[in-house]
């Protein structure tokens, strides 16, 4: 059983809570706010995991609404995103990539010396997986940028080398959706 829970920012603690996991989900939210005196056009932000459903609902049902993807489902795609490229990618080269996936997925404060050694081989390498990698750890610095448009600029940059570097699913950002360092 999933469950998703509505708060205001304000708040520590749940003001409506359903089951599920789909663009119903957010519906009943909206159905729930309408009948409490509220209006989900006035809904301005929204935070919520970078799931289709949860997206089609927002997008349907508080159409106002700013969506930003947590830090955490973000890291959780890039690393999907590394993951794949090198699956794919060790289908060539077996012997150099063998044994590695836990060390791209690791982040590089918890790599030993050891890892750290061979991931620095490794990047040096021209290799799909580094540029992957790297383009993951890049990530990283938006959640130090402070300044709206430093963040916004440097996410239109990040995006496109990312989309042309990988597969399509280590996009970070879709239509009108922002992502911010709340994780």
């Amino acid at each position: 059983m999933s469950t998703c829970r509505c708060s205001p920012i304000s708040m520590s603690v749940g003001v409506f809570v359903v089951e599920g996991r789909d663009h119903e989900t957010v519906r009943a939210f909206s159905c729930f706010l309408e009948m409490h005196g509220g209006d989900p056009a006035k809904v301005s932000e929204v935070s919520q995991d970078m799931s289709e459903a949860f997206l089609k609902g927002t997008l349907t049902y508080l159409p106002k609404a700013e969506i930003t993807f947590d830090r955490y489902h973000v890291k959780s795609h890039l690393s999907k995103a590394v993951n794949e490229v090198r699956r794919e990618e060790s289908k060539h080269h077996r012997e150099l990539l063998a044994n590695t996936r836990y060390m791209w997925l690791k982040r590089p404060a918890n790599l030993t010396d050891r890892q750290r050694d061979l991931l620095d081989e490794l990047l040096a390498q021209p290799l799909a997986t580094a540029r992957a990698y790297t383009l993951s750890q890049q990530f990283d610095s938006f959640y130090e940028l402070s300044d709206p448009d430093t963040a916004e600029e440097y996410l239109r940059r990040w995006t496109p080398r990312s989309t042309r570097a990988t597969s399509s699913r280590c996009r970070s950002s879709r239509g009108g959706s922002r992502i911010t360092g709340s994780g």
